[in-house]
């Protein structure tokens, strides 16, 4: 798998486990890739944006658990669904 695109719109809420999922998948998406350095840098240092990984939907509460958590730093947030695929 090279891209993934998580619907959370059936999450109801999120632990800190859930946010280290998140951040785990996407630093396995980075290491995955050609241009290692690049990619696992800008996670670590939350710098750019994942190419690999995008969210899609999260209800209001996780959307806000996200961003005061600092994913929106590293991790695209998408409402819709042909956006957030076309952004790959």
């Amino acid at each position: 798998m090279r891209y993934l695109l998580m619907d959370l719109s059936g999450v109801d809420s999120m632990s800190s486990a859930g946010l280290r999922s998140v951040l785990v998948i996407s630093k396995m998406l980075a290491s995955d890739s050609s241009d290692q350095s690049t990619d696992e840098g800008a996670l670590e240092n939350k710098t750019a944006k994942s190419p690999y990984l995008k969210l899609l939907n999260p209800q209001p509460g996780i959307q806000r658990v996200l961003i005061i958590a600092g994913f929106d730093k590293f991790v695209d947030i998408y409402e819709d669904k042909n956006q957030a695929i076309n952004s790959f």
